[in-house]
């Protein structure tokens, strides 16, 4: 049971979440057709592809993480490769087990799902395994906006539709709200980056940099956010995420404020995509499980009131 939760805890399964909000953005724009399919790509792109690609990040930032004091889901200094509760061979085993099999399922699937699936795990491992893009200021956050947005959403897509007929502005939001994110959680690692002499945007601009490009990118996510709003209107998803991205301009002003806020910001908005992204699954499945689609929804009330 102790090696479970150790396992568990390497697996990171908060860090799914990004991946799974615009994962699930891309099915319900494509469609949400099939249950088992909708629970197959949630299990790709979570325990398998994902858990694996944190387990590789674990393990290539064990020296780093034992000097750590930074605790976000997790205490950095006691993820388990750190604190030796998983050997370090034991552990990238298991990851490239997990991702192998990520892989050999994605192909099941179809090939658009495959390359996206594979770009995610090549792009993350050489996050942080060399070239460590981690370590390479503005390289950082192309490696996770462009996975954890831009593929995880064009997943979703292709595994109900053709690459040739995705909707582009949905897939420019979700990666630049990722870009904005990820750079709020650089800003937290800021100082023990400094400390382990790691070169990664925020330490290379600073903290006040940093933030204010963190903020220029997330209004220009917003912006995309109502363009998708208006020309995809009729899919009920965007309009469920509007209440928590209406507040989030809010917290940014805050942030100006009281710098030291942007731990709580983070992880307020990684809490804010989990909850949206449970109330969009539970919905949506229930939706699927009945027969309809959110259009028949809406085209009924359209002509309750034409009545």
């Amino acid at each position: 049971m102790y090696k479970l939760k150790a396992y568990i805890k390497a697996l990171r399964p908060i860090g799914w979440i990004p991946f799974w909000f615009s994962l699930s953005l891309g099915m319900i724009d494509g469609g949400f057709e099939s249950l088992p399919k909708v629970a197959t790509a949630l299990v790709i792109f979570g325990p398998l592809l994902l858990g694996g690609i944190y387990m590789i990040n674990f393990y290539s930032d064990i020296e780093a993480d034992r000097k750590s004091s930074v605790t976000k889901d997790v205490r950095m200094a006691d993820q388990p490769f750190a604190s030796g509760e998983i050997s370090p061979r034991a552990g990238l085993l298991t990851a490239v087990a997990l991702i192998t099999v990520a892989f050999v399922l994605a192909a099941f699937v179809n090939t658009p799902f495959l390359i996206a699936s594979v770009y995610v795990g090549l792009i993350l491992t050489i996050y942080s395994m060399p070239p460590r893009l981690k370590e390479r200021p503005f390289a950082d956050i192309f490696a996770n906006s462009t996975t954890a947005g831009f593929a995880s959403y064009a997943a979703g897509w292709f595994l109900f539709q053709t690459p040739n007929s995705i909707p582009i502005y949905p897939l420019i939001w979700v990666t630049l709200l990722v870009a904005a994110t990820y750079l709020l959680t650089v800003i937290i690692d800021v100082e023990d980056d400094k400390r382990s002499r790691l070169t990664t945007t925020a330490t290379v601009l600073g903290t006040k940099k940093a933030l204010i490009i963190s903020t220029v990118i997330y209004f220009a996510s917003f912006l995309f956010y109502l363009v998708t709003l208006i020309t995809r209107w009729s899919t009920l998803a965007y309009w469920i995420l509007l209440p928590p991205l209406l507040k989030s301009p809010f917290s940014y002003f805050k942030l100006y404020k009281n710098p030291n806020r942007v731990y709580h910001l983070a992880k307020k908005a990684v809490m804010s995509a989990g909850i949206g992204l449970l109330v969009l699954i539970v919905f949506y499945t229930l939706l699927a499980i009945i027969g309809i689609s959110d259009k028949d929804i809406i085209n009924y009330f359209a002509r309750l009131l034409q009545s």
